[in-house]
């Protein structure tokens, strides 16, 4: 799953030159965090996944949670009182 293979008209709402933006990693050394929402089975998977190897193959370190994962790491936090 990387941007090789994607299919652009998967989505028709899809905003391409976002994903474009995105693509070019600039949010990385921005230090700033990508949030992808959508309905089920709308691609942000396949959109995480690709940004993930993209950011990968330029040589960073890269985490996937889902939201449930996420808010379960961020609760845990909140109990033990450590730093994310």
């Amino acid at each position: 799953m990387n941007f090789n293979n994607f299919d652009w008209n998967f989505q028709p709402g899809l905003n391409v030159e976002q994903l474009k933006n995105l693509k070019t990693l600039n949010f990385v050394s921005k230090q700033k965090s990508v949030l992808i929402l959508g309905k089920a089975c709308c691609g942000k998977t396949h959109i995480a996944s690709a940004l993930g190897i993209t950011a990968c193959e330029a040589g960073f370190r890269v985490r996937f949670y889902t939201l449930q994962e996420l808010l379960t790491y961020l609760y845990s936090t909140l109990a033990d009182e450590t730093t994310v």
